[in-house]
């Protein structure tokens, strides 16, 4: 399972767990999986690497948690479904994305938990950039690592930290693919995305699964 690496880590590192040592990650409070990498590196968003650490890629949000045996997992994106592959593009065309989320105030009530609009449809931009979109959406707190898909289903990426919320400006989202080739890179594994079929009468706007 793909979240955020600055959920793990502090800026401008990059870490990688054996067994169950990394830390372990919940959801609601129930313990899912431990983390097995992660990569934080906002620093410096310029292409030129970080002069205190030249190997460790720049821009760059990710990280991968290995599931307990006893968690059954669905690749499934709520509500839209997906991914069917991976999205790598690299031309400059604006493109319409869906993702679902669980940030406070837009996904959800934060006094009470109550689902609003945690599926959601937006633009986004700048796919030249092989390491990162720009979402121009509407997003929160707590929505950070949500996973991204174009409008054939194909995995963008995940959020990373928030640009201006509530769609003023724009959310940067980390590609997958480059950060899977980086990650098989330091685990010494290959991966492989777990793909799912799109739904094709979702509405640009949902509310739960």
């Amino acid at each position: 399972m793909a979240l955020a690496g600055h959920c793990l880590l502090d800026d401008g590192q990059e870490k990688v767990w054996t067994g169950t040592t990394g830390p372990t990650v919940t959801v609601d409070g129930i313990p899912i999986g431990h983390a097995v990498y992660a990569i934080w590196n906002q620093k410096d968003l310029n292409p030129l690497p970080d002069p205190t650490n030249p190997n460790l890629p720049l821009p760059a949000d990710f990280a991968l948690v290995h599931l307990d045996r006893s968690i059954k997992a669905d690749a499934r994106v709520c509500h839209f479904g997906g991914p069917t592959g991976i999205d790598a593009f690299t031309d400059d065309t604006p493109r319409i994305v869906h993702f679902f989320g669980n940030g406070e105030v837009i996904a959800r009530i934060q006094e009470t938990g109550t689902p609003v609009t945690p599926a959601r449809t937006a633009p986004a931009i700048g796919f030249s950039d092989p390491r990162a979109v720009a979402l121009i959406g509407p997003v929160g707190p707590g929505d950070s690592g949500m996973p991204v898909i174009d409008d054939s289903g194909r995995a963008v990426g995940i959020l990373s930290h928030l640009g201006s919320p509530l769609g003023s400006s724009f959310a940067p989202v980390s590609r997958l693919w480059p950060h899977l080739q980086r990650a098989e890179l330091m685990l010494g594994v290959r991966l492989k995305l777990q793909t799912a079929p799109l739904e094709p009468t979702a509405t640009p706007f949902g509310s739960v699964c």
